[in-house]
């Protein structure tokens, strides 16, 4: 599973949060097809601080959303964030480091990513949407 398309089969149905998704597949494609070119080396660093920056961003706004929507699993859901987010910081460490290895850490990193966003954004980010219709059929 090396790069994921995205799907409708991802949608969270919320418009905001759905484009962050597919800007983040977008970047997952940005470093895989940097990875198979394996000329780009130097734009490595670009793309991790890139993808450093935007999960940031949209943590941040997802878990704005949560508290919006009064989720009860917010906790939870933000300490998986910060366990993955800890998990790039250290990958963009090592390919500040290792630059003999660059495409290495990158195909990593790209692996990570694409297995992480599957089973976050279909089985933990699903979790709010299902709250938002569970409680509006309350």
């Amino acid at each position: 599973m090396s790069c994921i398309e995205w799907g409708d089969a991802y949608s969270v149905c919320v418009e905001f949060l759905d484009e962050d998704h597919k800007q983040l597949f977008a970047l997952l494609r940005k470093a895989d097809d940097a990875c198979k070119l394996d000329t780009q080396t130097e734009n490595y660093p670009l793309i991790v601080n890139e993808l450093v920056s935007y999960l940031l961003n949209h943590f941040a706004a997802e878990e704005g959303y949560m508290n919006k929507i009064k989720y009860p699993d917010i906790a939870a859901h933000k300490h998986e964030h910060e366990l993955f987010y800890n998990r790039v910081l250290a990958f963009q460490q090592k390919i500040y480091e290792n630059k003999e290895d660059y495409t290495k850490d990158m195909l990593d990193l790209t692996e990570t990513l694409s297995h992480w966003l599957h089973h976050h954004i279909l089985n933990v980010d699903q979790q709010y949407t299902n709250f938002v219709v569970l409680s509006y059929f309350k």
